[in-house]
């Protein structure tokens, strides 16, 4: 069985929040539109949750680049040989 590493780990959990962050992002976004409906949204604790991923998301995204940025750094050389 492999094992499952920081980089592994990081980079689902990033793909989870990335996830919870478009999908929070979405209802906000119809949020008036199913209001002017006649129904209604959990708006406040869609806010905070979007707004707390977001974070989260934020300070993943820097950890992930940092743990890849061998991989980065041959990728950007790659492109400016081509």
């Amino acid at each position: 069985m492999k094992e499952i590493t920081l980089r592994m780990t990081v980079s689902l959990v990033l793909f989870v929040t990335w996830l919870a962050t478009g999908i929070t992002g979405v209802l906000l976004l119809v949020a008036p539109l199913v209001y002017r409906m006649g129904a209604s949204l959990p708006m406040s604790w869609v806010t905070n949750v979007h707004i707390y991923v977001g974070f989260v998301f934020f300070g993943l995204s820097f950890l992930h680049l940092a743990l890849n940025w061998p991989a980065m750094k041959g990728y950007i050389r790659r492109i400016g040989r081509t």
